[in-house]
């Protein structure tokens, strides 16, 4: 029972604004995850109904766009994030009121969830203001996650901190790509840093990385105090590599 209520959740899409974590960012900056976690010994069949129940919306023109991930590193290999980026409040109710969602919920209930053990739902919000993202940057393959958990009452002032690194690098002329994203729901206040990269060569980072890059601009004790007070706001960071699977992937038919 208390699956099927969650999965009711998952298709309706009914969730409480938590604007607070957010710092006067554009609604359609929302994004919908799903985490879902395979019963013990069903990871390929529940890969192979996920791929089936991906086709199956892709066919049937759903409006919105999903990204498949894996998680790399870590405890929680098994588990398979669902998410869907750039809506708004007004977009979760359309959505979960459509005749499209309901028939994609009668299909996922029949074809996949007999391997589901659990699902966890999550909201986030993309932070323009302190984010070095192009409009034409990607398609991207991997994803290194920083959460940073945020001590209470200290999001205003992270998000000054976080700011003002992304303008000194950008005054500097640094042009790596990466996202800040305020996590609304779960462990909050959490914010996650993104940087993205098309394979794992990447991550081996620019020749001068954004700190020595801030040094050189700004000077060293500058840059040392920046960083210092960006850190001050946190009272710990875990880090997580994703690996997005294209095959499991689609862009929406409205986009």
């Amino acid at each position: 029972m208390k699956k099927t209520l969650t999965m009711l959740a998952l298709a309706t899409l009914l969730v409480a604004p938590f604007a607070a974590q957010a710092q006067d960012a554009d609604e359609s900056n929302l994004a919908r995850m799903w985490v879902v976690k395979p019963k013990p010994g069903t990871d390929q069949q529940l890969e192979d109904a996920m791929k089936a129940h991906n086709a199956w919306r892709k066919e049937n023109k759903d409006p919105w766009s999903w990204n498949t991930y894996h998680t790399v590193t870590g405890s929680d290999l098994d588990l398979w994030y669902i998410r869907s980026p750039g809506h708004s409040y007004a977009d979760f109710a359309a959505y979960g009121d459509s005749e499209f969602t309901k028939k994609a919920y009668e299909h996922w209930m029949a074809n996949v969830d007999q391997y589901v053990a659990e699902y966890h739902g999550h909201i986030a919000e993309f932070a323009p203001e302190i984010s070095q993202w192009p409009d034409d940057a990607g398609p991207f393959e991997w994803f290194w996650i920083y959460e940073y958990k945020l001590k209470p009452g200290h999001n205003r002032p992270f998000f000054a901190a976080a700011k003002a690194i992304t303008e000194a690098l950008k005054a500097a002329g640094w042009s790596e790509t990466y996202g800040f994203v305020w996590q609304l729901t779960g462990d909050v206040p959490t914010m996650t840093l993104v940087i993205p990269e098309k394979d794992w060569g990447g991550f081996a980072g620019p020749e001068t990385g954004a700190y020595d890059t801030v040094a050189q601009s700004m000077g060293e004790d500058q840059a040392k105090a920046m960083w210092a007070e960006f850190y001050s706001h946190a009272t710990s960071v875990h880090s997580v590599v994703y690996h997005r699977h294209e095959n499991m992937s689609f862009e929406g038919a409205a986009q």
